[in-house]
């Protein structure tokens, strides 16, 4: 018998609810699906992301396919305040130590991964600026660039929170940053 999840319950209702409200219901013959795995769980909505929205900028677009939808799983309470789901997820998952969801859209599904904390080992503390961008300059120890929802996929802490880190280091000269914003890569400066 289980007797304490080890997915936040917010969580699970959210994203259920996101994947339900905000699948294109013009595709038929495909369904919201949620498969739950030892390690993670992923929900995945057809159709993948609306042509104006980009995974970059799913945490600050505000657009809803089916508002009709949204209204009545609002009046049922199935919705707190629209345009808040997500960063709640993230708030909650970083608040309980988890690792950040990671987000991918192939044009023809969306999906959303969030991993359980079931015998996960302990995520660094990212309660200070300093500790996050020791774990950002860390990563640079893997691979040479990095993408920003690359870097986010990876640390526990908000989009907005990562910007201002990542803003912060390039104006410091600890990083370089080449590109657009939404398609902007960091590397670590060359010496020299």
């Amino acid at each position: 018998m289980i007797s304490e999840l080890d997915t936040p319950e917010i969580v699970l209702r959210e994203l259920t609810t996101n994947a339900v409200v905000h699948r294109d219901l013009n595709v038929f013959g495909s369904q919201v699906r949620i498969h739950v795995y030892p390690s993670y769980i992923e929900w995945i909505s057809p159709d993948g992301l609306p042509a104006n929205i980009t995974i970059e900028t799913l945490l600050t677009a505000q657009f809803s396919r089916n508002p009709s939808l949204a209204q009545f799983l609002f009046h049922k309470g199935y919705i707190e305040k629209f345009g808040m789901g997500l960063d709640v997820v993230l708030e909650t998952l970083s608040r309980m130590h988890h690792r950040a969801p990671e987000f991918y859209d192939d044009g023809h599904s969306f999906r959303v991964r969030i991993y359980r904390n079931i015998d996960q080992p302990a995520y660094l503390d990212m309660s200070t600026r300093e500790q996050r961008i020791d774990a950002i300059l860390a990563l640079f120890t893997e691979r040479n660039m990095w993408r920003q929802h690359e870097i986010l996929t990876r640390l526990r802490t908000s989009r907005s929170t990562l910007q201002r880190d990542l803003d912060t280091m390039v104006k410091h000269g600890q990083l370089f940053a080449q590109g657009a914003t939404k398609t902007r890569i960091y590397s670590l400066p060359q010496e020299g």
